[in-house]
């Protein structure tokens, strides 16, 4: 039986969860996650108030994809995390899960994302992260960042987990 949880964290738990805060933070929900088959997708609303989009570029904002790929990382450490977690107990006990995550620490070791259109202020980013590998405390992820159902940016990362 497939754990499939839908909308499971909001921008506030997403906030809690990540070490990141604002304005580096780029996962607005996580829409759904499948702790069986090792999957999550997220969402990042692209705004024009970014503030990476005040310079880059003034009269023509594009979200940079060096954000895109911050932003898959981002989703594949929080699969990372529940997975993690998911082992050792509910993953819907969001207190018990805020633990996990604040005790485990993850680096990007690898990435090979290529970039393949535009993402401009209105765009909705969906993110995709599949765990394609696992190697002890590495994980490598098969990524996708998709708008409006066109491939933003597809390629993989690895995370190391520092327990």
């Amino acid at each position: 039986m497939s754990l499939i949880q839908d909308n499971p964290f909001g921008a506030h738990q997403i906030l809690q969860l990540l070490p990141h805060k604002y304005p580096f933070v780029f996962i607005d929900q996580v829409r759904s996650l499948d702790l069986d088959n090792k999957t999550i997708l997220c969402e990042k609303l692209v705004s024009l108030s970014e503030p990476s989009l005040q310079g880059h570029f003034p009269g023509d904002p594009i979200f940079p994809g060096v954000l895109i790929i911050e932003a898959l990382a981002q989703a594949s450490g929080i699969l990372t995390g529940c997975l993690e977690h998911g082992i050792h107990g509910d993953v819907e006990d969001f207190d018990s899960l805020l633990s996990t995550f604040q005790k485990a620490k993850l680096y990007l070791v690898e990435s090979n994302v290529r970039n393949h259109r535009k993402v401009v202020p209105g765009c909705v980013l969906l993110l995709k992260a599949k765990v394609s590998r696992q190697k002890e405390n590495v994980y490598r992820f098969e990524v996708e960042a998709q708008v409006d159902f066109e491939t933003a940016a597809r390629g993989f990362i690895m995370l190391a987990l520092d327990r």
